[in-house]
Order: C-alpha cells, then sequence, then structure tokens
C-alpha cells in the first residue's frame, strides 16, 4: 500500500510550518488550495526560504547559515586538532597581535604545548560550533556561537578569539 504523492508532500510542508512557525500561513494558503497541493507546497517552501533568508539580519541576530569561509576554517582548525598540529593550530589560528605577543615571550614548543593542554577542551566545542548558528557582528568580522566559541576576522581571514 503506497502514500498518494500530495498526502505525503502536504505531511512534509505541514511539518515544515509547523517547525518554522508559519502554520497560519500553512492554513490560510490552505484554504485557497488543496493542502499537498504542488501551488501550496510551493508557497510554504518559498515562505521557508525567505524566513530563512532573512534570519539574522537584525544586529547581533543569529544568521541564517554560516558563512562558508568560517564553516571551512573551523573544519581546518578540528582537522589540526585531531593531527595533533598544535603548533599549526597556533600559527594558524591565533589572532595574528596576539600571536606577535605570544612569540615574544614564548617559543613555539612552549605555545604547541599550551595549546596541547587546551585541546581536549576545544575539540569537542569546535565540531559542535559546526552544528550550530553563530551571531555575526554587523560588520560581519566577528562570529560567537552559543557554546561560548568566538572567532574574530582579520584581513579576511577567520581567527579563534580568546
Amino acid at each position: 500500500m503506497s502514500l498518494s504523492r500530495g498526502f505525503m508532500l502536504g505531511c512534509l510542508v505541514l511539518t515544515l510550518a509547523l517547525a518554522t512557525g508559519c502554520e497560519k500561513d500553512y492554513q490560510d494558503n490552505a484554504n485557497g488550495s488543496t493542502p499537498g497541493s504542488d501551488t501550496d507546497s510551493r508557497t510554504i517552501l518559498q515562505q521557508f526560504e525567505q524566513q530563512q533568508a532573512s534570519a539574522g539580519t537584525a544586529t547581533g541576530a543569529p544568521t541564517a547559515l554560516m558563512p562558508a569561509d568560517l564553516a571551512a576554517r573551523i573544519d581546518e582548525a578540528v582537522r589540526l586538532l585531531e593531527a595533533k598540529d598544535y603548533t599549526a593550530l597556533v600559527n594558524g589560528f591565533t589572532l595574528p597581535e596576539t600571536l606577535k605577543a605570544l612569540k615574544s615571550q614564548k617559543t613555539d614548543t612552549d605555545l604547541a604545548k599550551d595549546m596541547e593542554a587546551k585541546a581536549d577542551q576545544l575539540l569537542p566545542k569546535l565540531k559542535e560550533a559546526k552544528t550550530l548558528r553563530p551571531t555575526i557582528a554587523p560588520d560581519g568580522n566577528s562570529a560567537k556561537f552559543p557554546n561560548d566559541v568566538a572567532f574574530q576576522k582579520v584581513d579576511a581571514q577567520w581567527y579563534l578569539a580568546d
């Protein structure tokens, strides 16, 4: 026994509508068309996409999507942590001014040892950050995740911040 395409599509649309808070819109649209029809489905999906696209337009609000360059940097940091390449992580992900100050006080080996001590806490937070929506500053140069991971953009490159 198979379910009709319209019924399955209607269930999907209703689920999306409820999940995105547009159940009233769904009911309004359903009154003018058959629930689950292609027209009704497209309308709800368009509303969902518009809501996702407009999320984060207010100052300090979470963005709908993570910037691709930030996601790539998080992936790179995770890769370096998993490879236990702490020197590359320190050199590649510490803010340039901070790195300069640290290197005037410590060797690369010492900095790598300091990072190694923090790695067990940082790695799961970075992995979790990949699943979260960051709050991006209005100027687009800083990102803060709900799990207290923060990045700052300097010269078009994302660095871990504190």
